[in-house]
């Protein structure tokens, strides 16, 4: 059902009856004449209204813009300054910790700072024999119960596998 009533009123429109004719009866050119300038001006009127209405909107919208460019700003600093405090604000000793396993982890077939399990001198085959040995993982070399969560790590196939266990 239609919102629109079914009979059209003349005091809705805001009009008197001599400027609005008849639903029959238009207004004749004279009359329309009459009114021609009055209602120019309020067309002028309602254009210059709509044109201020958009000047705001598209003030508004540069504000906006201008306020997120500056939150962006903002929020790349503080992103910085994070990642520069995170940099300066080791735990003590930490460095001194890394220092301290390199030098401990030693390979008992060649003496040097790497483990048996990564030893050049080994074939893949005895290196992964000495890894299931010591029980570490194949993929990343480390000890942990169940599968390993890390991605593949095989550099040459890709394959669930660390590279120093790589076949060609």
């Amino acid at each position: 059902m239609s919102d629109i009533p079914m009979e059209y009123n003349l005091d809705d429109s805001g009009l008197e009856e001599s400027q609005t004719g008849t639903y029959l009866n238009p207004p004749s050119k004279a009359e329309a004449e009459l009114h021609k300038e009055e209602i120019l001006e309020k067309i002028k009127s309602l254009e210059d209204r709509i044109v201020a209405n958009n000047l705001n909107t598209t003030n508004l919208l540069e504000v906006q813009e201008v306020g997120m460019r500056k939150i962006v700003l903002q929020l790349e600093t503080i992103k910085s300054t994070i990642a520069e405090t995170r940099k300066a604000t080791k735990r003590p000793g930490q460095e001194q910790q890394v220092e301290k396993k390199k030098s401990l982890l030693q390979c008992q077939i060649c003496q040097q700072p790497h483990s048996d399990v990564e030893c050049p001198q080994l074939s893949p085959s005895q290196r992964m024999e000495r890894a299931v040995k010591a029980q570490k993982c194949l993929n990343c070399l480390k000890k942990h119960k169940g599968n390993c969560r890390n991605a593949p790590s095989c550099k040459f196939c890709e394959g669930a596998h660390n590279s120093v266990f790589h076949v060609e």
